[in-house]
């Protein structure tokens, strides 16, 4: 396994704290798995460019601590994170909550290889990384969580992840300052619509969490 790089074992403690602000725990081998996992990111990044953010501390923030918001919209046991990259929010999720499956789903091949590195060097086994697009994934019986972050538009992604979901099942866009006009597109096509405004510790910027049924999984 990588060695735990200094600069990201110093940020335990925020980490730590950060979760508890989230309303979130981790027990010791969770926040050394998210703190390796920001290790190999940036050491990844360095040649694939997997993050445009490389500042430890920043890391921490807008992708550890960001991810962290959504998890309490989370449903499982199976869940789906469409445009994945390097697995965000994915791994997030399957650290915190080893309960759930998670299937990463990405296009760009680099970010699907890193991602089974992630896996194979943390040893994480409720992951399933998969190179390929939503549009050509094996659903099987679908997913109860589909979530996605800086993934296209809200309209966008309802009519790619609805085949996807479960009876029952909810679509989980995370973003950043919401439109109006992308909402009453939705609304307009009878998809059940609630907009949630989160927090993200030392995050000074507008977070959202957009839950969406489309009217069958409504109806289910």
């Amino acid at each position: 396994m990588s060695e735990l790089a200094s600069e990201f074992a110093d940020l335990r403690p925020e980490l730590e704290q950060g979760l508890v602000t989230l309303g979130e725990r981790a027990q010791a081998h969770q926040a050394d798995a998210l703190l390796m996992y920001l290790t190999m990111l940036s050491n990844w990044s360095r040649a694939y460019n997997l993050t445009a953010i490389r500042e430890p501390r920043a890391m921490l923030v807008q992708h550890v601590l960001d991810c962290v918001s959504v998890l309490r919209f989370v449903r499982g046991p199976r869940v789906l994170d469409i445009g994945s990259g390097a697995g965000l929010p994915g791994f997030v999720i399957a650290i915190l909550r080893p309960d759930l499956h998670v299937t990463l789903v990405d296009s760009v091949a680099k970010k699907t290889t890193f991602c089974r590195q992630v896996c194979a060097h943390l040893r994480i086994g409720n992951v399933e990384p998969m190179h390929t697009r939503i549009e050509k994934l094996d659903v099987g019986t679908g997913f109860d969580t589909i979530v996605a972050r800086a993934f296209a538009s809200l309209g966008k992604l309802n009519a790619c992840a609805t085949r996807a979901l479960a009876p029952g099942g909810t679509i989980v866009a995370m973003k950043g300052k919401q439109s109006d006009a992308e909402l009453d597109e939705l609304r307009a096509g009878r998809v059940l619509v609630d907009v949630k405004t989160v927090f993200v510790p030392q995050l000074d910027a507008h977070r959202h969490i957009v839950l969406m049924q489309p009217p069958e999984q409504v109806s289910a």
